[in-house]
């Protein structure tokens, strides 16, 4: 068996993403590939392995999948993937969203159901009116992970009608054997891959993962230090940054309040401390100190 085919079984047996350190134990485990030297299989090998077939494989950041084609034969009858751009297509037909505001949408809707659906955090119903749903956004703003975030599903429920929810809910019930570092890797690759990044008109661009990795080997980050980045757009340099060192204090900055929000989302889905973030002019009023 060659590695990259090692690597497609390793991925389909665990059914999501996997770090490829969590891939060459498993590889050496049960001996699926084995190198002429007789030596274990190293993490960098995997890294390279994956690098060199595009077309088989996603990477963000450390995690690995494998990328499905529309021929597959899923067992889920509605992947993530799926779901997250259907969505998108549908609210692409309200002329009075913003491109911005259309992925704030198809993000905070995604994580509220996932809520509902499988970790089961705010409720045991699932929302069925936009009123169930607005309360339901509500409740998370409140919570520590989520404080201050679902501003836009809020601000814009008045476009959508009850019926709209519903549907929603009833395509997420149909998503099956799917667990929070899989949903979290699909809504992160989501973030980092949306479209509304590569317009020139809009402004925002997303900083490429290994740009972020290079940025973060220069800083050499160390204890007790604070970074600042003026210009934090999803923030995912500081994340790259916090992995290095994580007591370090943090101050992010971006001028657009749709984009900060778009940050504090993606830092909890990254499971990192959304610190400080705020949506001002960082050029008139800078916050490092």
């Amino acid at each position: 068996m060659t590695l990259h085919a090692a690597i497609k079984e390793v991925l389909e047996k665990n059914k999501g993403s996997m770090t490829v350190k969590e891939i060459a134990e498993v590889i050496n485990s049960e001996k699926l590939y084995t190198r002429k030297d007789g030596n274990p299989v190293p993490s960098s090998q995997i890294h390279a392995r994956v690098k060199n077939y595009p077309s088989l494989f996603n990477k963000i950041d450390d995690r690995i999948s494998i990328i499905q084609s529309e021929s597959d034969d899923y067992k889920s009858i509605i992947s993530v993937d799926w779901y997250l751009n259907k969505l998108e297509e549908l609210l692409s037909k309200k002329s009075e969203v913003t491109d911005i505001e259309r992925l704030l949408l198809v993000v905070e809707i995604s994580i509220i159901f996932f809520k509902l659906r499988f970790e089961k955090e705010i409720s045991n119903s699932t929302p069925n009116s936009r009123t169930d749903f607005v309360n339901t956004a509500s409740s998370l703003t409140r919570t520590d992970q989520y404080k201050d975030c679902f501003k836009t599903v809020i601000e814009k429920e008045s476009i959508f009608k009850d019926d709209f929810f519903f549907f929603h809910s009833m395509m997420f019930l149909n998503i099956e054997g799917i667990n929070k570092d899989d949903f979290n890797y699909s809504m992160i690759k989501y973030l980092q891959n949306a479209s509304v990044f590569g317009k020139y008109d809009s402004g925002q661009f997303v900083t490429p993962s290994f740009v972020n990795e290079l940025l973060a080997g220069l800083a050499k980050p160390q204890k007790g230090w604070v970074v600042y980045d003026p210009a934090a757009g999803i923030g995912n340099t500081l994340v790259r940054i916090s992995k290095i060192e994580d007591d370090i204090r943090i101050i992010r900055q971006d001028i657009n309040p749709h984009i900060v929000e778009l940050c504090k989302l993606n830092l909890a889905l990254q499971n990192n401390a959304i610190s400080h973030v705020s949506a001002t002019n960082s050029l008139l009023y800078p916050e490092a100190s």
